[in-house]
């Protein structure tokens, strides 16, 4: 089958196609967002062109090798998605999370490169999720997105059991990088997922017009019948004429005040998307690594061993991220922790593997 065939087969509408940009154009400006802040530039994810294909037209298309981040809506939306990042554009954005300029990225991507740009996607899309619930009006939940690095080559075997069996919708975005990456970045999704977002969109759309929509019974008032031409009454006064009555008024162009930004050049435009995001923050005093009889073994009274120094900074971790360190102060009856250090963003990438890889 081929993508015309395809095209007609799903017959998406007119106005779901355009609903569907509308929302994820409105959710990949806010991952924009988060990218920028992580990458320390200016990126636009902008001009959403939707499309339906299979896998087999997705293979052959203009995506190339790519890496993904699986996204689950669970609450306000229920269905699953992907994002797909070209994998040379991938090794640009780690090469600037590192601190380089993006001229010199990495030729393959290993452990750490993959971890590095899991990090800057899953950021994107929490942020694009708390844009869609701000869309909505309601919650939208999704669970922690996870990373299909064996989506380079789209491999059937590593897609998401709903993308069986059922066309797909594109969703291509032109990406752009400021001084480092012009692409595309794609959107991937059930067709099923994708007309759920297309109603769930239109019905808010109604409940907002409804809303402003006021009551028959307060609608307007009773109309004015018009004047008689003017006469002379009894009286000698005159009748006011119809055309006193129906003058036609003058239209004159609005005027506007000038749009001033606020707080300077280097104000986020959509950081206020990202302030009500509820993130985990853990204090780890320390670990170790115990056989399972010794586990068994333990009781009332009983001491462990932790694999820190007396008085050694304890770690700060933001979803289970490593983000500062800091000694443990008493505040009142609580323990509480004052930060000594913010870690540089490298040394939180390294970390990322040696979190993963630590037990118990």
């Amino acid at each position: 089958m081929d993508e015309q065939d395809l095209q007609r087969q799903v017959a998406l509408t007119d106005q779901e196609v355009d609903t569907i940009g509308e929302v994820s154009n409105i959710a990949m400006g806010s991952a924009a967002t988060a990218l920028s802040t992580i990458v320390g530039r200016k990126v636009e994810i902008t001009t959403p062109q939707v499309s339906t294909v299979n896998l087999d037209i997705l293979k052959q298309g203009e995506e190339g090798a790519c890496i993904a981040v699986q996204v689950v809506y669970t609450e306000g939306l229920e269905g699953v998605n992907l994002l797909l990042i070209r994998q040379r554009d991938a090794a640009v954005l780690v090469n600037l999370m590192m601190g380089g300029d993006g001229s010199n990225p990495p030729q393959d991507l290993g452990e750490l490169e993959l971890s590095a740009i899991s990090e800057a996607m899953n950021q994107m899309m929490g942020s694009a999720s708390s844009a869609m619930a701000t869309f909505f009006g309601t919650k939208v939940g999704i669970t922690p997105p996870t990373m299909i690095p064996r989506l380079l080559d789209l491999d059937p075997q590593a897609l998401p059991r709903e993308f069986s069996g059922e066309p797909l919708v594109r969703i291509a975005f032109h990406l752009t990088v400021e001084g480092a990456i012009d692409s595309k970045i794609f959107q991937i999704m059930p067709v099923s997922f994708a007309r759920r977002l297309a109603a769930k969109s239109h019905r808010q759309s109604q409940n907002l017009v409804s809303t402003a929509t006021p009551s028959r019974g307060r609608e307007t008032a009773p109309p004015i019948p018009p004047a008689e031409p003017s006469r002379a009454s009894g009286q000698g006064r005159m009748e006011p004429t119809l055309e006193a009555e129906t003058q036609v008024p003058v239209a004159q162009p609005a005027q506007f005040a000038p749009l001033v930004p606020k707080g300077g050049k280097n104000t986020m435009g959509n950081i206020d998307l990202l302030l009500d995001v509820v993130l985990q923050v853990t204090v780890e005093l320390g670990r170790t690594h115990m056989p399972i009889k010794e586990i068994l073994g333990l009781g009332p009274g009983a001491v462990i061993e932790l694999d820190k120094l007396a008085g050694e900074p304890v770690d700060l971790y933001v979803n289970e991220k490593l983000f500062a360190r800091g000694e443990v102060v008493v505040i009142e009856e609580n323990f509480g922790v004052r930060i000594t250090e913010i870690v540089t963003p490298e040394e939180r990438i390294r970390s990322l593997n040696s979190t993963e890889g630590k037990g118990g």
